[in-house]
């Protein structure tokens, strides 16, 4: 799918959502009323790589990633528990697939 299309998918099932940027990446916010300056992270898409941020390498046609906030506990159930956060630039150590 393209970014369009599931920002489309997405903000046509819930309300309260917002598209906006934040550091670069396109994102929808859930902001109800708008009460909040952004929101809070629903998704966000990042395009391109960064200079902290190319393990992914998504610098190829067609090709980004989609970020999407979960509860920790959510996380846990799934993958059984959390990977430690590497350093810049890196990727994590595992067999999980991000």
């Amino acid at each position: 799918m393209k970014i369009e299309e599931i920002i489309e998918a997405v903000m046509s099932e819930h309300q309260g959502l917002v598209l906006d940027t934040n550091w670069g990446k396109r994102g929808l916010f859930c902001n109800p009323g708008r009460s909040l300056p952004k929101g809070t992270y629903l998704m966000t898409f990042k395009e391109r790589d960064g200079e902290n941020d190319s393990a992914s390498r998504i610098g190829r046609d067609g090709v980004y990633r989609l970020n999407l906030g979960i509860p920790k506990a959510t996380f846990i159930d799934r993958f059984s528990s959390v990977p430690s956060r590497c350093t810049a630039g890196r990727t994590i150590n595992g067999t999980l697939n991000f």
